[in-house]
């Protein structure tokens, strides 16, 4: 599939890129003050965090003009969970902050923020091969943290991962996976903003199998949804099910996507929800009571959605040039109907760090771009990080803005976008 691409449509944006190097941390910006259309890709500014050397995934958060971002290190010895802050949209940030220090490994570090309030959300793995869940929260935009509270409160030989999060109000529920010879999805939401945690609800179980990718979603009306994928005696699904109450307590789960596995997005706006697997996309305008096929004719990745605005990014071979290609499929009508846009060409099948971002029309598809001369998809195949944008949803996008990287170590990336801002994080062993 081969599409004509008009010219860049980039209007005055503030980017902010941050990235993990193995020394030391990176936070580039660039600012417009026109409010003329740019054709030009903007230029970039870099402040160095020395000392940085991330361990693992880095993770990053806006709200207005408040961003955090989060990542572990090793210092002298120890495993740290370290925050980052600005509250000038990236003008400027604060010096990082350790809301965890210990001789155990952290990991699935996760950030979220609500105005002034910022929640640090990771996992310690214990020395008995456990893992426990924990959270940090500040309410002076990073400034200072509380000390960190053990949401999961499992048994030690409990291991819990893939923590997720989200703000309801100044409550925070916390959800996750937990294996102690029972698999089961656990979530336990605070009403004090993350000081102390209510006893975790079992959602979903499977005695003989595992459950994996829980995520969480907030709707209308003090409405929750979730959804996981499970596996079990050969068999797998995604299960789905929703809390009316806040949180308190959640309905009997309903295999809604049997058969699929690798729940890669759940999604809540004007009234609908989207719930995304490996190669499905399904819609419901109920609530998640009945549901309909949407998939969009992609092997997609995740997809994010603003009002009657969709889009689903994905990787899919390409007739015309005979290589994978960097596709994204956007609906203005939420669903009913989809448009294919080619972004990029992909020399080899890698797919690490198609993600795409959007408010309404204004929508940045990320990517890696690896190195043509190998063809290969190691981590030290990757050379560059590649956004692409759209103003209109889909119908032209803008020229591709690259970051050079150098061998990343963490084979994914984040990105936020709105008309005003897009705000990328990935990491790298670069030295510069």
């Amino acid at each position: 599939m081969k599409i004509s691409l008009p010219g860049p449509r980039f209007m005055a944006a503030t980017i902010l890129a941050v990235g993990t190097l193995f020394s030391p941390l990176l936070i580039s910006e660039s600012h417009s003050s026109s409010t003329a259309v740019d054709e030009q890709a903007p230029s970039f500014t870099t402040s160095k965090f020395p000392g940085e050397q991330s361990l693992g995934s880095i993770q990053i958060a806006a709200d207005g003009q408040q961003i955090a971002a989060i990542w572990t290190r090793s210092f002298q010895g120890a495993k740290e969970v370290r925050v980052v802050s600005s509250i000038n949209g990236g003008i400027s940030f604060s010096e990082p902050s350790t809301v965890w220090s210990g001789s155990e490994g952290a990991g699935g570090v996760q950030i979220a923020v609500s105005g002034s309030t910022i929640a640090a959300l990771w996992q310690v793995f214990l020395p008995d091969d456990g893992s426990d869940v924990f959270l940090a929260r500040s309410i002076d935009g990073g400034i200072t943290f509380s000390a960190p509270t053990n949401v999961s409160r499992s048994p030690e030989t409990a291991t819990n991962l893939n923590p997720t999060m989200f703000f309801n109000g100044s409550n925070i529920t916390v959800m996750w996976g937990e294996n102690d010879g029972y698999d089961g999805i656990h979530s336990a939401t605070s009403f004090d903003g993350g000081l102390t945690f209510d006893e975790p609800l079992l959602l979903s179980g499977r005695p003989n199998g595992r459950v994996v990718g829980p995520m969480f979603e907030m709707g209308p009306a003090n409405t929750f949804f979730a959804a996981w994928a499970w596996e079990e005696a050969g068999n797998t699904g995604i299960e789905f099910t929703r809390s009316t109450n806040g949180g308190l307590s959640f309905e009997t789960p309903n295999d809604v996507l049997p058969g699929q596995c690798c729940t890669r997005t759940l999604l809540s706006h004007a009234g609908k929800v989207y719930l995304q697997s490996a190669r499905r996309l399904i819609g419901s305008e109920d609530g998640g009571l009945t549901w309909n096929s949407l998939y969009p004719g992609i092997e997609s990745l995740s997809s994010t959605a603003q009002s009657d605005y969709l889009y689903v990014n994905g990787v899919d071979w390409d007739e015309d040039t005979t290589s994978y290609s960097v596709q994204v499929s956007s609906s203005g009508d939420g669903g009913a109907t989809f448009h294919h846009h080619e972004l990029g060409i992909l020399n080899a099948q890698c797919s690490w760090g198609v993600y795409t971002s959007a408010v309404g029309e204004t929508a940045t598809t990320s990517w890696y771009e690896t190195d043509p001369e190998t063809s290969g998809c190691s981590p030290l195949d990757i050379r560059n990080l590649v956004l692409r944008t759209t103003k209109d949803n889909g119908n032209s996008y803008g020229q591709p803005v690259k970051f050079p990287v150098s061998g990343s170590g963490e084979l994914g990336s984040t990105v936020f976008s709105d008309p005003k801002r897009i705000a990328v994080v990935w990491t790298s062993y670069a030295n510069d």
